[in-house]
């Protein structure tokens, strides 16, 4: 067996083994791939899950951090916002924007940028969610951190040929609408209580 089929049966067979039924559990059963794989996608994302309460047409702001965990390499990592689905199974999807009824992915801002964290880097990244006036009851999104690979070619007297993983990790948003609360009347005075 060549050289090109070896790694190409190799990288068959592990990606036979791997059977997840969400995003989040691929960043988890490829973060063990990858630390044989030049430490490309050794990265963690805090917090998992953001849970916001608003009021319509209020916004709040929140960070999440972002640290590249590689000891040699500066990576690049392209975030942007996207919808989610909860399947039967009670996980989260992530899903194309636009595609939820009852998504907030457009709420958000910056809602897509690019970051470049050298080795053992971190920075916290603030955004935020603005809801619109006449919503209300549970809207859904994610953030998701993907790092964007790198371009390895190939030597003049190599034979070889490649495989592309995409490492992603979303966090959850969960924003809350509540109704606008009823104003509380000023200057009340009680009387005739005895």
């Amino acid at each position: 067996m060549n050289k090109v089929n070896y790694v190409l049966s190799s990288t068959k067979r592990l990606l036979n083994q791997l059977e997840v039924s969400c995003l989040g559990g691929l960043t988890f059963s490829l973060f063990v791939f990858a630390s044989f794989a030049n430490g490309q996608a050794n990265f963690t994302v805090t917090p998992q899950l953001v849970e916001l309460e608003l009021v319509p047409g209020g916004r709040r702001a929140f960070k999440v951090l972002l640290v590249n965990e590689g000891d040699k390499d500066t990576n690049r990592f392209r975030i942007f916002t996207a919808d989610v689905f909860e399947t039967e199974e009670g996980n989260y999807r992530v899903i194309d924007k636009g595609t939820s009824q009852f998504s907030c992915a457009d709420w958000i801002t910056p809602d897509s940028m690019e970051i470049t964290l050298g080795p053992k880097q971190g920075k916290e990244i603030p955004f935020e969610v603005k809801a619109p006036l006449k919503v209300s009851g549970g809207r859904y999104a994610s953030i998701v951190f993907a790092l964007v690979p790198k371009e390895t070619p190939f030597g003049t007297d190599e034979v070889g040929a490649g495989v592309t993983f995409h490492f992603r990790i979303p966090v959850q948003l969960e924003v809350t609408i509540r109704s606008a609360l009823t104003p509380k009347p000023k200057n009340v005075e009680v009387t005739g209580i005895e």
